[in-house]
């Protein structure tokens, strides 16, 4: 019998350990509605990760981060030579990123290969970065950061070879980040269940659904997850409504998969066209988004009916154009005379000026901009001439409310 002394032993215990490490234990799901695998493989420049809750997008997007960190990627992507690496992580907030990509990197990294981590980030258990060795002789830098609350300043200034943004992030960070690649080519990952689908995420949902190269999709449902409890799984999809069960168990957007009218049905609810009596009562609802104002024009019938008969897209108009537009919709001419006169816009009727009952604006638009500007409610009253009243954000929700109101 040949004896083992202790020193064999503990470098056997370490092999032992080292192999059975989670950076070795994880398979990727590879099956129809739950495909990480085809994520992992991707080299796109965006690869959309998309998932209900619980569905195993997080675990995918921190082990493929580890991959990436470790400069040793087994799914065929080129790895990073000759230099230091920088992956930022970013989400909504930093309980986020806790409780989703870094629980599952802090247990997926291999503790042989961390060389350190900064300190903790002031009000959270939660490290600012880790150090991660790499097989040349660099490192690489994983930084943590939270979208909630920060300007643009602090995503500014840095060049990133790699970004994973876990859960949707606003739209000016978005746009930030992408100048961050300049210099690198750098990556995207966006593990996300689509709750707010924001126009910037669902423009890539778009591209990639019309084949567009340089996007990746794949979409990850929560009833498909083995690790799940699939009785907690079924009670909840039998509480919630469909729209709730198509983002937070299927992985679609709010948008693109026709959550917001998938009852719509052209049969009952187009009408031909018809001249509208000018005694109906007229309403106006504003959404001005960032890059896109939209505007709804409704009128309902003595019996309750109710005809959306125009909309109106303005993208990337100032606001005076926006304003402009809206009354000549509803057949007014400016009074450019009077509004030289006193400095703000002046409307003269005429014999087909529509009279809205009340027109009514995304609650946001009473806010003060970045710089400080006076609201986009307060302009279109004071300059423009358009009295808008916040709408009431604290009702039902608006998607709740059409799909009450259409079916």
């Amino acid at each position: 019998m040949i004896e083992i002394s202790d020193q064999q032993k503990s470098i056997l215990q370490e092999f032992s350990r080292r192999k059975s490490h989670a950076i070795n234990a994880y398979v990727p799901t590879n099956k129809k509605d739950h495909d990480q695998l085809s994520y992992h493989k991707a080299q796109n420049r965006y690869r959309l990760l998309f998932g209900g809750n619980q569905s195993g997008k997080s675990h995918a997007a921190a082990y493929d981060c580890a991959c990436n960190a470790r400069g040793k990627n087994p799914f065929g992507h080129p790895n990073i030579t000759g230099r230091d690496v920088v992956i930022w992580v970013i989400s909504t907030e930093y309980a986020t990123i806790r409780n989703g990509i870094y629980n599952h990197l802090r247990n997926i990294i291999p503790d042989w290969e961390l060389l350190t981590s900064g300190a903790k980030i002031p009000g959270t258990n939660l490290p600012s970065y880790f150090e991660v060795k790499r097989p040349d002789g660099f490192k690489t830098t994983i930084w943590f950061m939270s979208a909630k609350g920060d300007s643009r300043e602090k995503f500014q200034a840095a060049a990133v070879d790699y970004f994973y943004i876990d859960e949707e992030i606003e739209s000016f960070i978005w746009e930030e980040l992408e100048a961050r690649t300049l210099a690198t080519a750098g990556t995207f990952s966006i593990s996300a269940t689509l709750v707010e689908s924001y126009e910037w995420i669902t423009k890539l949902e778009s591209m990639a659904l019309a084949g567009n190269p340089k996007v990746f999709m794949t979409r990850l449902r929560t009833d498909l997850n083995d690790y799940l409890d699939q009785d907690t799984v079924e009670y909840l999809k039998s509480k919630w409504s469909y729209e709730t069960q198509e983002y937070r168990i299927y992985g679609k957007s709010r948008l693109i998969q026709g959550v917001v009218y998938n009852t719509w049905d052209d049969r009952k609810h187009i009408v031909d066209d018809f001249k509208i009596p000018e005694d109906w009562p007229r309403w106006c609802a504003i959404d001005p988004g960032i890059r896109v104002c939209a505007t709804l024009w409704i009128a309902c019938d003595p019996d309750g009916n109710c005809y959306g008969y125009r909309e109106m897209y303005a993208q990337n108009e100032p606001l005076w154009q926006i304003a402009i537009e809206i009354k000549k919709a509803e057949r007014f001419k400016l009074d450019k005379e009077l509004t030289l006169k006193f400095n703000h816009y002046v409307w003269e009727e005429t014999d087909e000026s529509e009279h809205m009952v009340i027109r009514l604006i995304d609650p946001k638009g009473r806010a003060r901009s970045e710089a400080g500007e006076e609201s986009i409610l307060s302009q279109l009253y004071s300059r423009y001439g358009l009295a808008c009243t916040p709408a009431d954000s604290s009702m039902r929700t608006g998607l709740e409310d059409c799909r009450f109101w259409i079916e």
